[in-house]
């Protein structure tokens, strides 16, 4: 699928004095633009989101030292995952204590023209210092359809205007 398109938002703002530069430039290998903005009381903050998620981005070796590099294995560069993504953000929310206590983002995919089930979709991750927990629309459908056939069907539904 390789037409597909990948968007990503992270919902919390990022206060920059939490970010490295290498943190930093994780979330820019993998497709995030860090707008920089201020709030009230001046501290500055990056709202992180992308429009064109990459997966596992090949990014430089900084510890290179030639063949015998143990980071890269003498490449030059190494390629990053998206354990390589959750565990950046989880060490940002680490620093972040109450201001930060957690990083939630939101994934989409699709495509311009969907033409099956499996062309479209999204998911949800939410991180904490200790936690990160991952689910898909696939994944809590799922959960839905299993929780209506066995009657435990959830009470917290939402009403429709008349």
């Amino acid at each position: 699928m390789s037409d597909q398109i990948f968007y990503a938002a992270i919902r919390e703002e990022i206060p920059i004095v939490l970010l490295t530069k290498d943190e930093a430039l994780t979330l820019e290998a993998f497709g995030f633009d860090l707008i920089k903005h201020k709030k009230v009381d001046s501290q500055e903050f990056y709202q992180c989101s992308t429009d064109c998620l990459v997966f596992n981005p090949q990014v430089d070796c900084a510890k290179c030292s030639g063949e015998g590099c143990t980071e890269c294995n003498g490449s030059g560069y190494f390629e990053l995952t998206e354990d390589d993504l959750y565990r950046t953000l989880r060490e940002i929310v680490k620093k972040g204590g109450a201001e930060l206590p957690y990083i939630s983002m939101e994934f989409a995919y699709g495509q311009e023209y969907p033409v099956g089930l499996t062309d479209i979709g999204g998911s949800a991750i939410f991180i904490t210092p200790d936690h990160i927990c991952r689910t898909d629309t696939a994944q809590w459908l799922e959960e839905m359809r299993g929780l209506y056939l066995s009657g435990q069907f959830p009470t917290h539904d939402f009403t429709l205007a008349a």
